[in-house]
C-alpha cells in the first residue's frame, strides 16, 4: 500500500531542494527532538534547517515548527518537528541509496507512538539485540530507556511519523485501553530497557485520522491543539481494540517469552516447541523471517550481552557469571562469548 494514497490534504511536496545549507561547522542535532541522530564524521556531508524540502519528499506539514535536512553519503533525511505539549511529533522521511544503519540516542525514558507510512526497517539496541522488524503501513507503541539504538534501513523511500506521548495525559484523557495501560505500567515500574506492543496494520480509519491530524493549515492554535488531542485519542482507542481482537503472531510471542526467560537453564528449542505447540522447524523459520536470526541465536545474544554487562559493572570473571545468565557450565559461556565477539568483528 502506498503512503497515504487517498489523503490529498497532506500536501505531496513538489518543491526543489534548498541551496547549500552551510559552510560552517555542522551541528546535526540542533533540532529539539526527543532523540539525537548519531553520524560518523565521514558519513555526514551537510546538515541544517531548511524552508523548502527536496523534491523526493512526499509531505509538507504546514504547522511544523522546525524542518531539518541531512545529507549523508548513502542517504538523505528530512525531519519536520512539531512540539505541542503533551505531544512531541516528528515526521521523518528518508531516501536511502543502499541499506544502511541509522543510529540514534534517546535522552530519557520516553513513550512513543509510531506510524510507518512507507518503507520499513529493522530496529535493534545499540549492542545489536534485535527489537522488532517494522513493516510498511503499520503502527505500534513502545518505550525506550535512555541509550543508543539502531534502525537498519533498507534501500528506498521511508516515511515515518513519531509521536512522543505523555503517559499522564493518557491516564487523564483516555478510558479503557487495557493493553496500552499494560505498556504504561511497564514504562513506570519495569526495569526493562524497552518494550513494544504488537505492530498492527494501518487501516482506513487510522489513515483518515492521520489526515485530519495533519490537514489543518490555519493559524488558530486552539483548534490545532484540539485536533491533535482528539485524533490521537481516537487512534489509541482503535489500536487497543485491535490488540484485543487480534492474537499476536508466533514470532512476536516467542520473542516476548525469550525476553523473560533467557536466563532459564532448561531453555532450548524442544521446550519452545512444546510451549508454543509448534514444530521446531516452524518456530525457527518463522522467527528467523521476522528477526533475521534463530531463537537460539537470539537468546544466546541476550545471555552474552547480559554477561558482558555484569563483568564490566562488577568486574566478574566468566566463572562468576555463567550460571547467572542461563549457562550450565563456564565452557559454554566462553564459547558463546567467543562467537559473539567474532561476529562483532565481521
Amino acid at each position: 500500500m502506498n503512503a497515504w494514497p487517498d489523503i490529498p490534504g497532506l500536501c505531496v511536496n513538489q518543491l526543489t531542494i534548498a541551496p547549500v545549507i552551510t559552510k560552517q561547522p555542522l551541528n546535526p542535532n540542533a533540532m529539539t527532538t526527543p532523540y539525537d541522530l548519531i553520524f560518523e564524521p565521514q558519513e555526514l556531508v551537510s546538515a541544517g534547517p531548511v524552508e523548502r524540502l527536496p523534491g523526493w519528499c512526499r509531505f509538507v506539514i504546514a504547522f511544523a515548527k522546525q524542518r531539518h535536512y541531512y545529507r549523508l553519503q548513502d542517504m538523505e533525511i528530512v525531519s519536520q518537528h512539531m512540539p505541542y505539549a503533551p505531544f512531541d511529533i516528528n515526521l521523518t522521511e528518508l531516501k536511502v541509496s543502499k541499506s544502511t544503519p541509522v543510529r540514534f540516542n534517546i535522552r530519557k525514558r520516553a513513550l512513543f507512538l509510531f506510524f510507518i507510512v512507507q518503507g520499513g526497517y529493522f530496529l535493534s539496541t545499540g549492542n545489536d539485540i534485535p527489537m522488532t522488524r517494522i513493516n510498511s503501513n503499520t503502527f505500534f507503541m513502545l518505550y525506550y530507556d535512555p541509550g543508543r539504538y539502531v534502525a537498519h534501513m533498507d534501500k528506498g523511500l521511508h516515511s515515518i511519523v513519531l509521536v512522543k506521548t505523555d503517559p499522564e495525559w493518557i491516564d487523564r484523557s483516555c478510558t479503557g485501553l487495557h493493553h496500552i495501560r499494560q505498556l504504561l505500567e511497564g514504562f513506570r515500574e519495569s526495569n526493562m530497557p524497552y518494550d513494544i506492543l504488537y505492530p498492527s496494520r494501518m487501516d482506513r480509519k487510522v489513515h483518515r485520522w492521520l489526515y485530519k491530524l495533519y490537514h489543518y493549515s490555519g493559524d488558530n492554535f486552539g483548534v490545532l491543539e484540539g485536533n491533535i488531542r482528539k485524533y490521537i485519542s481516537h487512534i489509541l482507542g482503535h489500536y487497543d481494540a485491535i490488540l484485543k481482537n487480534n492474537p499476536y503472531d508466533l514470532a512476536y510471542r516467542v520473542k516476548s517469552y525469550l525476553d523473560d526467560h533467557y536466563r532459564d537453564r532448561e531453555l532450548n528449542m524442544t521446550l519452545l516447541a512444546s510451549h508454543f505447540c509448534a514444530t521446531k522447524r516452524t518456530l525457527r523459520n518463522n522467527f528467523k523471517q521476522e528477526y533475521t536470526m534463530t531463537p537460539h541465536q537470539y537468546y544466546s545474544r541476550l545471555r552474552v550481552t547480559h554477561g558482558l554487562a555484569l563483568m564490566q559493572q562488577y568486574h566478574y570473571t566468566t566463572r562468576q557469571v555463567y550460571d547467572k545468565i542461563g549457562y550450565g557450565d563456564e565452557s559454554s559461556f566462553r564459547y558463546a562469548l567467543k562467537q559473539f565477539r567474532k561476529n562483532k568483528e565481521q
